[in-house]
């Protein structure tokens, strides 16, 4: 099983890992805000992020739950699937 540096970040600063990966979590919204993403796409990829946070805050099963949900690839995914139909599907 694949594991991401969001995993790795978690697990060795409970604390501030979980908060830097929500921020590095946001800048990934904010430049699909920017790209003009719609909202409800844009809704979606706040929810993963919220979700991520809440799993990442839970003491030791958080840590394996963080593994297996990757809200950052999910994110990706999404940004990925609505620049392929929008007008910057040129420069993709």
């Amino acid at each position: 099983m694949q594991f991401g540096l969001d995993s790795v970040i978690g697990a060795a600063l409970p604390a501030f890992g979980d908060a830097f990966c929500l921020f590095l979590g946001l800048y990934q919204v904010l430049l699909s805000m920017l790209f003009g993403l719609p909202w409800h796409v844009v809704g979606l990829m706040l929810f993963y992020i919220v979700v991520d946070a809440f799993i990442g805050v839970v003491p030791l099963v958080g840590d394996f739950l963080d593994v297996a949900f990757k809200a950052n690839i999910y994110n990706l995914r999404l940004l990925e699937k609505e620049l392929t139909r929008s007008r910057w599907a040129a420069a993709v």
